[in-house]
């Protein structure tokens, strides 16, 4: 079964692509701004990390772990 559209992006002024390239297009990643993008009860299946993660402060957690391991410029 389809899931239902996260209501964040769906009711977001842009579109999704514009999103993402804004959150993850440039030499730094600001963990915060992609936890505040994701819904409340987002599941962020990422593979290159051991297990999928549930929720936008374990997401930020991820994204600012991986950022610091691929030597990206954390916000």
């Amino acid at each position: 079964t389809p899931r239902a559209p996260h209501t964040r992006l769906t009711e977001a002024p842009i579109g999704c692509e514009v999103l993402l390239r804004s959150l993850f297009g440039g030499a730094s990643v600001d963990a915060d701004a992609v936890a505040a993008a994701c819904s409340p009860s987002v599941v962020w299946d990422d593979m290159s990390a051991p297990s999928e993660v549930v929720g936008p402060s374990a997401v930020r957690e991820l994204i600012s772990i991986f950022a610091t391991a691929l030597l990206c410029t954390p916000i």
